[in-house]
């Protein structure tokens, strides 16, 4: 910048430690490296658009990198700092290894590979764009990847599974992962989703499956900072329902604070609900919500209302200065230990006949514990039926 010309060797690594670097014809190098914030863009004099090729691109941390001229081929990006890419990537593949890769509006975004060392986070930034492609195309299976700035879609339903189940994913502010039919979660090792400000989001009036078929593993959701996690059809939460002896101890551990979840089209959030009975499995579910809202459009059920062979395993609830609005409200008595906690806490019925109820096989155990800051009780003046020791 400024009327000075550098060059260096086709071939070598190229350092810039900031400031403006101007193409002015083709140039190759086996690695760029920027220690500083910079920009590389082609320059006007040649008759052609000048292309830069190299396989490895690295930005410091705390650095930022804008790569407006034409890249060749496929690259690598490195390093903890950002790097913002403003030329078409059609047909051409980018791999994120750590940092945090922007793509600029209206940019092609060919094919795109995010996370390859699970140690090293890795961060999409779309630019308030919107991806329209199945998740797992995208996302690194067993990898730490947050998406950002963006909507991103599935025409289908989002299936994660052992072999696609992303180690952790964070859905961070101003993005949507968007399912236009269901969500499908299953995973035997151990995954995190932080919806992190962020939406998940089912839209189809279709039953989503959480840890449905999972024999064992952990499963976390953690959503915080006014996220929202939004089921467009009936909702089953660890249910270990199929087969007779095909569960050990999956566990799910959902935790919500200053957010919203939330079951559309009259559905219910089904937390249990349907066990086998002739399963062994020992599943452990917990719900931990703090200041949060939970607007479910029928029921919301904790625990299985059929007995399996096993007492083990726990179905808990645990609600502080939350909003409950449902039609019915049920704990079950499968597990010994199934217990809703509901302080300071508002639980709103949204028809005429609601229920607040326990399992009718054990009417002297308390499956309801009101805290010192007590549970008040809207009928919105409707009749309800309140069936709880």
């Amino acid at each position: 910048k400024g009327g000075s010309s550098v060059n260096w060797s086709d071939g070598n690594a190229a350092i810039f430690n900031g400031g403006e670097v101007i193409l002015d014809k083709n140039a190759a190098a086996s690695e760029l490296s920027f220690n500083g914030d910079a920009s590389v863009m082609a320059g006007e004099a040649s008759d052609t658009t000048p292309v830069l090729t190299t396989p490895k691109i690295e930005v410091a941390e705390g650095k930022t990198a804008t790569v407006s001229a034409e890249l060749s081929s496929g690259i690598e990006k490195t390093g903890l700092g950002t790097l913002e890419l403003s030329k078409s990537r059609e047909n051409k593949t980018t791999t994120v290894s750590e940092g945090t890769l922007k793509i600029s509006e209206g940019v092609a975004i060919g094919t795109l590979r995010l996370g390859t060392d699970k140690s090293k986070p890795v961060t999409f930034d779309y630019d308030g764009q919107t991806l329209n492609a199945n998740p797992t195309t995208y996302l690194g299976a067993g990898m730490d990847v947050a998406l950002i700035n963006g909507v991103y879609c599935n025409d289908g339903t989002i299936t994660f599974s052992n072999d696609t189940f992303p180690y952790t994913l964070t859905v961070g502010e101003n993005s949507r992962v968007k399912a236009s039919d269901r969500f499908n979660f299953n995973t035997s090792g151990e995954a995190t989703i932080n919806i992190d400000g962020g939406i998940l989001q089912s839209k189809a009036n279709n039953n989503n499956w959480i840890m449905q078929a999972s024999q064992k593993g952990v499963l976390n959701i953690n959503v915080t900072d006014g996220g929202l996690l939004e089921f467009g059809g009936e909702t089953y939460m660890l249910t270990c329902r199929d087969g007779e002896d095909k569960y050990e101890s999956p566990e799910l551990h959902v935790s919500v604070a200053d957010s919203i979840v939330r079951v559309k089209n009259g559905k219910s959030l089904r937390l249990g609900r349907d066990s086998n009975t002739k399963s062994s499995a020992k599943p452990i579910f917990s719900l931990a919500a703090t200041n949060s809202v939970f607007d479910i459009g029928y029921g919301f059920y904790l625990g299985n209302d059929k007995t399996g062979l096993s007492p083990e395993g726990s179905y808990t609830a645990d609600f502080q200065n939350c909003v409950i609005t449902a039609f019915q409200f049920c704990v079950y008595s499968d597990r010994p230990v199934n217990k809703a906690v509901l302080n300071g806490t508002r639980l709103a019925f949204a028809r005429e006949n609601g229920t607040l109820q326990q399992s009718q096989s054990d009417a002297e155990e308390e499956r309801f514990l009101i805290g010192e800051d007590g549970l008040t009780i809207d009928t919105q003046a409707y009749s309800v039926n309140l069936d709880a020791n």
